[in-house]
Formats: C-alpha cells, sequence, structure tokens
C-alpha cells in the first residue's frame, strides 16, 4: 500500500501538479463580490437623486397645507384632505375627464391613423415613401412650444391667419379656444398632429421585421388592404402595437407644454380645455391666482400623485396584456 502511495505522489511530481492549492491574497474574495454594486453606485445615486427623493418628497409634501412662502414646510399636516378636495373639486374632475380625453384619443385615433399610414407606405413601396415618412414625422421632431406657436397664430388666435380668411369672406368668426365646449377637442387635434409621425416610425420599423414569404402569400391569395391589417399586421405586430400604446398612455397623462402655451392668454379656455398637469401648475404658485387658481402647493403635490398612480395602474395592466400576447 505505502508502494503505490509512493508511485501516486511520484506521477502527481512529475505532471508540475502539486496536492496544495495556492493562496489567495487576504481581502480578494470580498472585493470580488462587492465590484458589481460598486460599478451601479452611480446609476443608483442618480436615480436615488433624481426619480426616488422627488417621489417621496411629493407623496409626503401631498399630506401637508403648504403655500410656498413660510419657511416651514411640513409643519401643517392634513393626512389625506387634500386627496378628499380633490375628488370633491369640480375643476380638478373636470382636468381628470380632458387627461383621459387625451389618452383615448391618443391610443385610439392617433395609433390607427399612424398604424394605416404606415402600411400603406410599406405596402405601396413608391419611389416618394422615404419623402412622405419624413413629411409625417417631421412635426414629432419640433418642440412642443414651436408647434403651440405656429399653430396659436393660424389657427387659434383671433386675427389670426384663418380668421383674416373668414373675416374677408364674410363668415362666422373661426375661434375655436373661444367656446368652451370645443376648445379641448381643438387642443386634441393639435396633439394627434403633432404624434402621428412618431407613432408611424415605431410601426414602420415593426412591419421591417415581417417575413416577406408572410406578406406575398397573403397577395398572392388576394388579401386586400383591410384584410391585410385585421388578419396580419395586427397579430403579427401586436408587441409593437402595445409599446405604442404604453408612450401615447404616458404622453398623455403627463402632457403640458402644448397645451399651456396654446389655452395661455385664452380666458375662455383656461378651465375649458384644463388637463392634469396644468391644472397642477395653476395650483403650485402665486401667478395661479391670475388663472382663478390658487397657491397651494399640498394640494398640487396630491395631483402629481394622482398622475403617478395613474401611470403605475396602468404599468400593471400592460403587464397583464403583455403576457396575454405572449401567450
Amino acid at each position: 500500500m505505502q508502494r503505490i502511495q509512493d508511485r501516486f505522489n511520484l506521477l502527481k511530481s512529475d505532471t508540475g501538479t502539486s496536492s496544495v492549492e495556492p493562496k489567495r491574497p487576504a481581502g480578494r474574495g470580498s472585493k470580488l463580490l462587492l465590484r458589481p454594486y460598486i460599478w451601479i453606485v452611480p446609476a443608483m445615486a442618480m436615480l436615488a437623486t433624481f426619480l426616488f427623493y422627488p417621489i417621496f418628497f411629493t407623496t409626503t409634501l401631498s399630506l401637508f397645507e403648504y403655500n410656498g412662502y413660510t419657511r416651514g414646510i411640513f409643519v401643517n399636516f392634513v393626512g389625506l384632505d387634500n386627496y378628499i378636495e380633490l375628488v370633491q373639486d369640480r375643476l380638478f374632475l373636470k382636468a381628470l375627464y380632458h387627461t383621459l380625453l387625451v389618452v383615448f384619443f391618443g391610443i385610439t385615433v392617433q395609433i390607427a391613423v399612424a398604424l394605416l399610414l404606415a402600411v400603406f407606405i410599406y405596402m405601396a413601396e413608391f419611389r416618394a415613401a422615404s419623402w412622405l415618412r419624413g413629411i409625417i414625422f417631421f412635426p414629432s421632431v419640433l418642440s412642443a412650444i414651436v408647434v403651440a406657436t405656429v399653430w396659436r397664430n393660424i389657427v387659434f388666435l383671433r386675427g389670426g391667419l384663418i380668421s383674416q380668411y373668414t373675416t374677408a369672406f364674410g363668415l362666422p368668426d373661426f375661434f375655436p379656444l373661444g367656446d368652451p365646449k370645443y376648445a379641448i377637442f381643438a387642443l386634441i387635434i393639435v396633439s394627434v398632429w403633432q404624434g402621428v409621425g412618431f407613432n408611424l416610425v415605431i410601426f414602420y420599423a415593426g412591419l421591417q421585421s415581417l417575413e416577406s414569404e408572410v406578406v406575398e402569400s397573403a397577395q398572392i391569395d388576394g388579401v386586400n388592404f383591410w384584410q391585410m391589417i385585421r388578419r396580419i399586421v395586427v397579430p403579427l405586430q401586436a408587441h409593437v402595437i402595445l409599446v405604442s400604446v404604453v408612450l401615447n398612455v404616458i404622453g398623455g397623462v403627463q402632457v403640458f407644454d402644448l397645451f399651456f402655451v396654446l389655452i395661455k392668454g385664452h380666458l375662455a379656455a383656461i378651465h375649458a380645455a384644463d388637463v392634469l398637469a396644468t391644472y397642477m401648475m395653476l395650483n403650485s404658485f402665486a401667478a395661479a391666482s391670475v388663472y382663478g387658481g390658487r397657491s397651494a402647493l399640498g394640494f398640487a403635490a396630491s395631483i402629481a400623485v394622482t398622475m403617478m398612480l395613474m401611470m403605475l395602474g396602468f404599468a400593471v395592466l400592460r403587464t397583464r396584456l403583455r403576457k396575454a400576447i405572449d401567450y
């Protein structure tokens, strides 16, 4: 037995291996374990500073009454009174209704028009297709301030270009923001006009992933334009459509600059076309008193929390829709 053990040790020495494991430097293992977490520290610091802390601060502020002037912010604790006041506030409910209208038209009319245009350009394959895509996409590149200013001067401003033509031909004065019944729909038209191009690019990129054999076989079978959309494009591009729906819901809930610039200065449209973001701003600063609002940062913070909860609720719904599509 001893001879066998000696021969085994001799073979190990010939191959250059040793039965003793090499020693690792002290503390080497702990550094390797901490290294992945060190790399994410900058990203977590950015999230904590610009995302988590603002959410925490706004949620806490919504439980207090603060006018923006006194030094003590978290002094007058009111609990859920701000949220109770939201439910009882007629102007808030109107702004919520307008926001839901923006979201509804964004995920129906805007997506439908963009999808139809994308399929038409994809199937037609004419020479000027790239130019047409660029022309439709161009409004999405422009700033919302620029879009709002152009539409104000041409369409919505009393004495603007269209108003001058209607006056010259003896037609009724064209001033959509002067009628509280149609003011919000006039603003939605501008929002849809600007957003169609962005959704068109998303859908057109998704159509590039379609198998050419599927499209060609469908065309050989005599599928028309509407059947192509309903039977092939929508089922195969369901994930792309869901992405577009998510982006339009987020944009619709958060819309501010476009609507604020358009309604600024039109007293008839101040509350006739308010959305949640503009109503929150009007209740945040002292200048809001000009528009019939108030300086109540706690109340405005509760509106911001409501907007956040709306998007979180949709995120849960989106997860369920994604699972349904996958199955």
